[in-house]
């Protein structure tokens, strides 16, 4: 399995701020920036923000990407549970502190 999600997550980690391309089947060619999965809630959209208000018992994170989430509800308590197809991704998390079950 390729995992270039992954090593865009991992290299930001360490520290490789360029930006990663995503080549999509339609032609259509993006460039984005890892960073934005490494962001604090002060820098995160109001409708992220707002959402993350109604947050209620237990949490499963699908997708936990970096982490950042995952990171701030632990933070305020919550128990959560996070998964990622990408075994980077949740290399990165581990490293960023992100407590996971297995």
């Amino acid at each position: 399995m390729v995992d270039a999600f992954g090593k865009a997550l991992m290299g930001y980690l360490n520290g490789d701020k360029s930006p990663y391309i995503i080549r999509r089947d339609n032609g259509l060619i993006e460039e984005h920036d890892a960073g934005e999965y490494f962001t604090k809630y002060e820098q995160w959209d109001n409708c992220e923000r707002e959402i993350l208000k109604y947050v209620r018992g237990r949490v499963l994170d699908i997708g936990g990407g970096a982490g950042r989430h995952a990171l701030y509800l632990q933070n305020k308590g919550f128990e959560v549970h996070v998964i990622d197809i990408s075994p980077l991704a949740v290399k990165v998390m581990k490293r960023r502190g992100v407590k996971m079950s297995i």
